[in-house]
């Protein structure tokens, strides 16, 4: 009884390395940006993801906001300025402002954490950039 149950519990721990090593050999494609690129001007705005609230938000995954980068291919620095839309649903309930000035052929790599209540945060599903305006200096 006792040799029947050893190899059961050899043929099951095989079975686990094996799947687990399958599993690693796959490779994880890129999650694609939740967002097109947007340019205004010679600004462009890339690589731009939305984070909704999660149970690892804060501990291994980013809070609820915004992220992404914005590239300055003017000649002088830009003052830019992205409004960002909170939408639950489907619907815009909430919006934040970030801006930054970027020196000219720079990158400014961005991540606005969602400014809401707690009810809100849980009910954010989507941010989204909505207007993006540069001004030269």
């Amino acid at each position: 009884m006792i040799v029947p149950l050893r190899k059961s519990l050899v043929f099951i721990l095989a079975l686990v390395l094996c799947a687990s090593a399958l599993d690693a050999r796959k490779e994880k494609k890129p999650k694609p940006p939740t967002q097109d690129d947007i340019t205004e001007g010679c600004i462009t705005i890339s690589h731009i993801y939305s984070h909704s609230l999660s149970i690892l938000s804060g501990v291994g995954a980013p809070q609820p906001g915004l992220e992404g980068i914005a590239f300055n291919a003017c000649d002088g620095p830009v003052d830019v300025f992205l409004t960002i839309a909170y939408l639950g649903r489907g619907v815009q309930f909430n919006s934040g402002i970030v801006h930054q000035t970027v020196a000219p052929q720079a990158n400014w790599q961005f991540y606005h954490e969602a400014n809401l209540n707690g009810l809100d945060r849980g009910r954010m599903k989507l941010a989204k950039i909505i207007k993006v305006q540069a001004f030269q200096k």
